[in-house]
């Protein structure tokens, strides 16, 4: 009975995880090919994460839409393995820095992960953060504008 709760368990995550949504796909097309505004930070990234706790990198888009005044909206799509893909969102509280980078932080509750927390300064071109959850799990992010792909 063990064994049968292990593999359904296994199974209903790689199918949550080798899904992407169309209407993600759908946003970021439409957000690469209309370019930001100068100096917003707003819109389509592109780039990679990797995990420091056990090696794993995959690719990594995401989206930024302004929430409010002082909230980004962060709409990401990530793969691993080479072929397995997830999006999910994240919100981060913005501060504006004297050097025109915005500095972003916040939580996200990530079943059956646990709750990571994430860090990180964007400016209109480049994008770096880390994220670390309370199952120990830890590694960075780096992004840039995407070309057009």
């Amino acid at each position: 009975m063990k064994q049968f709760g292990r593999v359904l368990l296994g199974s209903s995550l790689l199918a949550l995880a080798s899904c992407t949504t169309p209407g993600f796909d759908r946003a970021w097309k439409q957000s690469v090919s209309s370019a930001p505004r100068r100096g917003e930070v707003t819109g389509a990234w592109a780039g990679t994460w990797t995990s420091a706790a056990n090696g794993h990198t995959g690719k990594l888009r995401c989206l930024v839409e302004q929430k409010d005044e002082d909230t980004l909206s962060f709409r990401y799509w990530a793969s691993w393995a080479g072929w397995m893909q997830a999006t999910f969102r994240a919100e981060g509280d913005v501060q504006p820095g004297p050097d025109g980078r915005y500095r972003v932080k916040g939580t996200k509750k990530m079943f059956p992960w646990g709750t990571y927390s994430h860090e990180g300064v964007i400016s209109p071109d480049h994008m770096e953060a880390s994220f670390r959850s309370e199952r120990s799990n830890l590694g960075r992010f780096e992004m840039s504008r995407p070309s057009g792909d």
